[in-house]
């Protein structure tokens, strides 16, 4: 799951990590491994964001 740039700054204000920069070097190795994420890491080390089942209507969430 692609993040924009405001669900990324929503969601650094929720979870306690960073989004690795899309012009990282290791960006293209986790895109093969993972597939088109917004990667994020945090103390306890890569965390992928998926969408969450069961979310109401009109509100996204997700979930690592």
């Amino acid at each position: 799951m692609k993040l924009t740039s405001a669900q990324i700054e929503r969601t650094v204000g929720q979870f306690e990590g960073q989004a690795i920069p899309e012009d990282h070097p290791v960006v293209p190795q986790l895109n093969d491994l993972f597939g088109e994420h917004t990667f994020f890491l945090s103390s306890n080390g890569l965390n992928i964001l998926e969408p969450a089942e069961g979310s109401r209507a009109g509100v996204q969430s997700a979930r690592s």
